[in-house]
């Protein structure tokens, strides 16, 4: 558990800067009325769910075959990587859509004011 937690810890803390400067040009060009803190905590809020949402769903292709045919030897060493491509598919897809709902609710309180 400790070890999940160090790795999500790192993880967030490389990618939130990266994606909060790749939302702050993002935000430019659309011309966004977004803050740099709010584009931060967008970028907090997408990478942690598409951390969550890839390791879930890494977890299930690497251990879900285990699981129900008893093998925990060999099988998760065969679905290691197909775990790895659906993992970051799903992380990937989980982050653009947090991303583009926070960008749409964005947009509707800019324009209400």
């Amino acid at each position: 558990m400790t070890l999940l937690l160090i790795y999500f810890s790192l993880a967030m803390g490389v990618l939130v800067p990266l994606q909060t400067i790749k939302l702050r040009s993002r935000a430019d060009m659309d011309v966004h009325a977004v803050s740099f803190s709010g584009l931060f905590w967008f970028a907090m809020l997408s990478v942690a769910s598409g951390l969550v949402v890839a390791f879930g769903v890494g977890y299930a292709v690497m251990f879900g075959p285990s699981y129900i045919t008893g093998d925990f030897v060999a099988l998760p060493w065969l679905t290691t990587l197909p775990a790895l491509g659906a993992s970051f598919w799903a992380g990937t897809k989980a982050n653009r859509a947090v991303l583009s709902a926070l960008f749409a609710r964005a947009d509707e309180i800019a324009k209400s004011r």
